[in-house]
């Protein structure tokens, strides 16, 4: 086995979000084609917002974005949206190919795959629950650390996490995503977003009122509740040890190059593709550590 098809790399240079996605996308055509079997790249966005594939740019002021400099994109995968800057935020991506890896085509089994080693990696406070966090055990209730979304290819599975370096601040956060209320009423649950309410697939209402509701859960509240580097006492090392140890466990023979050097051209070309705007169509999707609309699939 050619040890320089499967490689771990930080990228140390915060991009833009648009150029960060055009790399990635860049990776997932060297992957499918076989030029490398498995890549994992761990790198930060400058300040931007990205919503989830399908996440209308409804869920977000993108007013107030423009004018404070977030660029707005869509990523690949599915999802909510994230606020990503520097200093908040790492990222990391994983692309394999499904053959060269033996990986099966099943979305929860991958997900098994990547998140149970690297929990185990972490320590006893760490537990994946289901499809999309990582979380910490804190006080008896556990809560979302680390985000994941997925999206699979014709031979390429790309795998993306976020996680957080310190607290949100969220009177910041408020002023980019509009925050969003989950109500009641009897059996049926609505979302109240700005003043507007919306059933939970993303359908405005116009007749409904919530005067009668029953309030379940504030998205600032829930945000509230997200764990980071620094509330867990965590060192951004460690961490970054942990992926790559547990990368190498489901990638025998990962190997750490310092940079991996994708065609200027071909980055370009799919950076100006992201950048044009695109028009999501599901509102009320809102941040991607809090399901209102698409719950966290439990695991076996």
């Amino acid at each position: 086995m050619d040890l320089e098809k499967r490689i771990f790399f930080h990228d140390n240079s915060a991009r833009l979000p648009s150029e960060n996605l055009a790399i990635n996308q860049a990776i997932v055509d060297l992957v499918n084609d076989g030029d490398y079997e498995a890549v994992v790249r761990i790198y930060s966005h400058k300040n931007g917002v990205i919503l989830g594939r399908n996440e209308s740019r409804e869920d977000i002021n993108v007013d107030y974005c423009t004018k404070q400099g977030y660029e707005i994109v869509n990523r690949s995968s599915g999802g909510s949206a994230i606020f990503v800057t520097p200093e908040l935020t790492l990222c990391y991506s994983v692309f394999a190919n499904l053959r060269k890896t033996k990986l099966e085509e099943n979305v929860t089994n991958i997900y098994k795959k990547f998140t149970l080693p690297l929990a185990k990696k972490l320590g006893d406070n760490f537990v994946v629950e289901g499809s999309y966090y990582l979380k910490a055990k804190l006080n008896g209730a556990s809560h979302p650390f680390a985000g994941h979304a997925m999206r699979l290819y014709k031979h390429c599975v790309q795998f993306d996490g976020v996680v957080h370096k310190k607290k949100f601040d969220l009177d910041i956060l408020a002023r980019i995503i509009k925050l969003r209320e989950l109500h009641r009423i009897n059996e049926d649950s609505y979302i109240l977003m700005h003043g507007d309410i919306y059933d939970l697939k993303g359908n405005k209402i116009l007749n409904a009122v919530l005067s009668s509701s029953t309030l379940v859960k504030r998205e600032r509240d829930e945000l509230e509740k997200t764990q980071n580097f620094d509330s867990l006492g965590l060192d951004e090392n460690i961490y970054l040890n942990c992926l790559y140890e547990s990368f190498s466990e489901t990638f025998e023979g990962l190997k750490k190059i310092e940079k991996l050097d994708c065609d200027n051209e071909i980055v370009r070309d799919y950076k100006n593709k992201i950048k044009r705007v695109r028009e999501g169509k599901i509102v009320g999707l809102g941040h991607c550590f809090v399901d209102f609309m698409e719950p966290e699939p439990v695991i076996n």
